[in-house]
């Protein structure tokens, strides 16, 4: 199985020598080991805006985590209102301009807490066909995932596991996340203590469970790069209309 960190060592490889790069990102991509001002690049190290990142300039984004030291970030794909991807150009954009900063994308291809809620959840057919769009955007770069399934969710896992021919996450300890192969276990924590979250070689820690774990972004991010690649974060900022300095420096000087 593939580790965390040869997985993501890949991608900056990757994406180094990608073509294609967006229009908007000029000047050298960042470079693996560093961001702005000798910035110690950490690539199992992250943060999204999950919910908002369809209106954040690509561009920008992607240029505040490299000069902050991160080299992950994550996206919903289906906007939470509509229950359908934003325009396929928009998440060309953010793909290609996370690539050219040699930032990986991990992509929620669905979250199933859309139950109980005013989103419409997706049919098993347009999970794979999601899917298979996204993948013609290009693979290099991009890990995917279907979020928080449930027993009659597991169809949609396969669907899109059969249409991913990329890197692949389950959700661990969710139903399906044994009957797929994959490359990462992505563990949803609500913690917000890293002490207790394990470690592994293939992990993924994303702290989708509650916004409110931002407030510890220093700890996290101490602890991430105590692990010397032996597991990867991603912290969700929930809902937050662009990206919140404060945290990036947190994450950055932890």
């Amino acid at each position: 199985m593939t580790t965390l960190t040869r997985v993501l060592l890949l991608v900056a490889v990757l994406v180094a020598g990608c073509k294609g790069r967006s229009s908007e990102v000029s000047g050298p991509a960042t470079r693996p080991s560093g961001g702005a001002g000798g910035v110690v690049r950490t690539a199992t190290l992250g943060y999204g805006l999950p919910s908002t990142w369809a209106r954040q300039s690509p561009a920008h984004f992607a240029a505040l985590l490299a000069d902050h030291g991160l080299g992950l970030t994550v996206i919903e794909l289906l906007d939470d209102t509509t229950g359908q991807p934003p325009p396929w150009p928009t998440i060309r954009a953010f793909l290609d301009a996370m690539r050219a900063r040699q930032i990986a994308t991990h992509v929620f291809l669905v979250n199933w807490n859309c139950r109980g809620t005013a989103t419409p959840c997706p049919a098993v057919g347009e999970v794979g066909e999601w899917t298979r769009r996204l993948a013609e955007l290009g693979t290099v770069g991009v890990t995917v995932e279907v979020a928080e399934p449930r027993d009659g969710d597991v169809p949609a896992i396969r669907a899109a596991r059969e249409a991913w021919p990329g890197l692949f996450a389950v959700n661990w300890g969710f139903p399906g996340s044994t009957s797929v192969a994959y490359d990462i276990r992505s563990i949803h924590q609500c913690s917000p203590d890293p002490a207790t979250w394990p470690r592994g070689a293939d992990i993924l820690h994303v702290t989708d469970c509650h916004g409110s774990l931002t407030q510890n972004a220093r700890g996290i991010a101490q602890w991430t790069k105590a692990t010397g690649g032996d597991a990867g974060v991603i912290l969700f900022d929930w809902r937050s209309p662009a990206p919140d300095l404060a945290v990036l420096r947190e994450l950055r000087d932890g």
